[in-house]
């Protein structure tokens, strides 16, 4: 490992050291050695002899010693640390104890320095340059007051050679000594460590009371930049997937070709991302993407032309394509052959994107002066489920945008509404005729005035908790049972070709039975996708397979995939077998609020499944309202919750996990006016008063009863939440009808809830299902 010194060059950290006092100094790095226990191995104990023979002085570093005793010194020092390795692409430097000055480094460091750098705002974290001297803040919290808890992510993107390259930065004053002047100042410790800060103005102002010009700093502090590409590339693809529908297309052509860039490294390749969807097996793609497309573009146009089914033949089971890659593998296409070599183009790499076993789209590389080989294309395969979920959520993205052409400015219009769009659209397209050429057209506000609102929820009660247990569980039976195949393998010849796989495994053994999995999930997943196969391969081209390690093999495979794949763990299949129960009941609900009066009726998927609706004359002038209606409406609403606590309670012994649901109506029983929001094509109330009835509806479901901390919603009951004690009688008729049937408990719970916020004077009846 090439060390190098560095000449006044400073590392933009934010970092202001001023009137903070400082030594840079090999005392800390003495006393550490001086310090070693005889178990120390003996090879680190010639190392840290050397270290002492070549410091002269612990504080004048550079009067004392020469250039090569000081790259000796810091060379030996790497080795101590751990820092140093073989590997030419490890970016190591030793600075001053505030780390703002570098001292030496190693030459990869300093040739990505001599690049632009930029510390990232990361969208998930607090942002990097608000806090000044936050690296020394946060060592000092977690040195002298044991708070380790803070994020502390320092990302830098390298722009060299034209694509990003992604960099952690990790600081380590192992070899730095902090002393304070006097006693130290009070925080509040419980807030700091429970991130109950939620804002940096906060923090800021938590940590005001800790003053660095008190503090001082001797020794030398170590700096390393990791590589973070993958993972980084994936936010950016995630970030994509969240954003891509706010981003303009020249925008998000550009992001995606500079990832394509970052991933392959390499700039004079031709990169095309290609969602498809198809309409009576015709493939569609937005055409601005497809210009210089050949899978979609020449090879598209001359199936047209031709009246050739190839291009439909394959889309309908697509393949991976590829030519001038691996000779074995080219395709036999003779038309696309023609055209590649028409346009010059020496490799080819065509990758179909499936989201759940459905083609979304295409992923298309080609290359002149064969510039792209088969490692370039292995360096996609991490990405691909990314790109398909990308591509699923563009397609999706499309078919939107092509309905919405269709209905000109309406998406999706419910039947007992139809009405009121066509006759805002015939209104529309006739001022369109007869339009001044100064005139602005603008389309009337559809509204709805004096309907009654209907809002029903059902929860799945303790999900989070209930999910993340139950994922815990899975994955502990995973490990085990990998552990049972090292164990295996250990007892059958001794080998230790496994230990690195078994030293790990039990890593993540004891980090998911202290910590669970919720902070680890994605490396987790990420482990045993990769490594896992990898593990299996080896085992099968190593080892003498018995049916017995055959099985383990199999068991282990069949339980790696119902991991990795979402969805597919117990709580999910579970959560999803009942919320389609719950779902086919609203649907059923929906039905019958249509037999008694046409109305909006629409189902919301939350923790569980929500639906709102609104039904009055203004809907449908041509039917006769009746205010008997909500009479059996509300009704019709209990039928329902009653339906689907016993449903939940018939699957109970199909589901894997048990799972409990919490039922909540709330009866409104004013009247309100809503109007379509065409800047979030749904419907929602208008007015200041209405607005309060919004507000209830999403307070209502963490609601306390009176001077108790008891949930008013609890399984196997009903609540009914009202505002005003006139419909009381109303909601009691109701009641006693269905207890009459036998299906509900006679003895009703009337309870007045805690005041939430901006809401008072709540009233509630529950009832227990038998």
């Amino acid at each position: 490992m090439i060390l190098q010194p560095f000449e006044n060059i400073n590392l933009n950290l934010n970092l202001d050291a001023t009137g903070i006092a400082q030594v840079t100094s090999f005392r800390p790095i003495i006393d550490k050695i001086t310090a070693l226990s005889e178990d120390t191995p003996y090879g680190a104990k010639i190392l840290a002899k050397e270290l002492l023979n070549l410091i002269h002085s612990p504080t004048n570093i550079d009067l004392s010693h020469a250039e090569e005793e000081l790259k000796a010194i810091f060379e030996i020092l790497g080795h101590l640390s751990g820092s140093l390795k073989s590997s030419r692409d490890e970016y190591i430097a030793f600075a001053e104890p505030i780390p703002n000055k570098l001292i030496y480094s190693t030459s990869s460091l300093q040739e990505l320095l001599a690049s632009d750098l930029e510390i990232l705002d990361l969208e998930d974290s607090q942002d990097y340059q608000i806090i000044t001297n936050k690296i020394l803040y946060y060592h000092i919290l977690e040195r002298f007051y044991g708070i380790n808890t803070l994020e502390k992510e320092y990302i830098i993107e390298s722009k060299r050679e034209g694509f990003s390259q992604y960099y952690e930065l990790q600081v380590d004053f192992s070899y730095v000594d902090i002393q304070y002047e006097g006693k130290l100042p009070k925080l509040d410790l419980k807030a700091i460590k429970e991130n109950a800060y939620d804002s940096m103005d906060l923090l800021i102002k938590a940590l005001s009371v800790v003053d660095l010009t008190k503090f001082k700093f001797e020794g030398i502090s170590i700096l390393h930049f990791i590589n973070r590409d993958k993972e980084f590339i994936l936010r950016r693809i995630q970030n994509i997937i969240k954003n891509f529908n706010l981003k303009n297309k020249k925008e998000l052509e550009i992001e995606i070709n500079n990832i394509f860039k970052s991933i392959i490294r390499k700039n004079d390749i031709k990169y095309f991302f290609l969602p498809i969807f198809e309409i009576s097996g015709f493939p569609i793609s937005e055409s601005e993407y497809t210009k210089e497309s050949i899978l979609l573009g020449q090879y598209l146009n001359f199936s047209k032309a031709c009246n050739s089914c190839s291009i439909y033949s394959y889309l309908s089971k697509p393949i991976i394509w590829t030519y001038g890659i691996e000779s074995d593998l080219n395709i036999d296409d003779q038309v696309f052959i023609d055209i590649l070599k028409s346009k010059g183009i020496t490799n080819y790499l065509g990758l179909p994107l499936f989201h759940r076993d459905r083609f979304v789209g295409f992923i298309e590389i080609y290359a002149s002066n064969n510039n792209f080989n088969k490692n370039d294309a292995l360096k996609l395969k991490p990405y691909l489920p990314h790109f398909a979920q990308l591509s699923n959520d563009f397609v999706a993205f499309l078919k939107n945008q092509l309905n919405k052409i269709i209905l000109e400015n309406y998406t999706s219009i419910q039947p007992a509404l139809q009405w009121r769009f066509n006759e805002v659209a015939v209104s529309y397209l006739g001022e369109m005729n007869n339009e001044d050429e100064n005139s602005k057209l603008i389309l009337e506000k559809i509204a709805f005035k004096d309907v009654y609102p209907i809002y029903g929820a059902v929860d799945i009660k303790d999900s989070t908790r209930i999910r993340n247990l139950s994922y815990k569980q899975v994955l502990i039976q995973h490990l085990s049972y990998i552990q049972e195949l090292l164990n295996n393998l250990a007892q059958r010849d001794g080998t230790t070709v496994f230990l690195g796989f078994r030293e790990y495994i039990e890593k993540i053994f004891t980090c998911v039975k202290d910590n669970g999995v919720e902070k680890n999930i994605v490396s987790i997943r990420e482990f045993l996708e990769t490594e896992i196969p990898v593990l299996l391969d080896q085992v099968r081209s190593s080892c003498v397979m018995d049916d017995d390690l055959k099985h383990l093999i199999r068991q282990i495979e069949d339980h790696n995939a119902q991991i990795i794949e979402p969805g597919n763990d117990p709580f999910e299949k579970s959560l999803s077998t009942l919320t389609r129960a719950i779902k086919e009941e609203f649907d059923v609900l929906n039905t019958e609020i249509q037999e008694i009066f046409p109305s909006y009726f629409e189902t919301i998927r939350t923790d569980g499944i929500e639906y709102d609706g609104y039904i009055g004359q203004s809907i449908t002038p041509t039917t006769t309202f009746k205010i008997e209606m909500l009479h059996e409406i509300r009704k019709k609403q209990i039928l329902s919750m009653v339906r689907i606590i016993q449903k939940t309670k018939e699957l109970s012994a199909e589901l894997s996990i048990a799972l409990r649901t919490t039922q909540l109506l709330f009866v409104h029983p004013d009247k309100i006016s809503i109007s379509f929001r065409e800047d979030e094509k749904r419907f929602d109330v208008e007015g200041g008063y209405n607005i309060r009835y919004q507000i209830i509806k999403k307070r209502i479901d963490k609601a306390l009863i009176e001077n108790t901390k008891e949930r008013l919603v609890q399984p196997d009951t009903i609540a009914i939440v009202f505002s005003n004690e006139s419909i009381t009688s109303s909601i009691v008729g109701n009641l006693n009808e269905i207890a009459t049937m036998g299906l509900i408990e006679k003895n009703f719970e009337f309870h007045t809830l805690e005041e939430l916020q901006g809401v008072s004077e709540l009233r509630a009846i529950r009832v227990k299902v038998k």
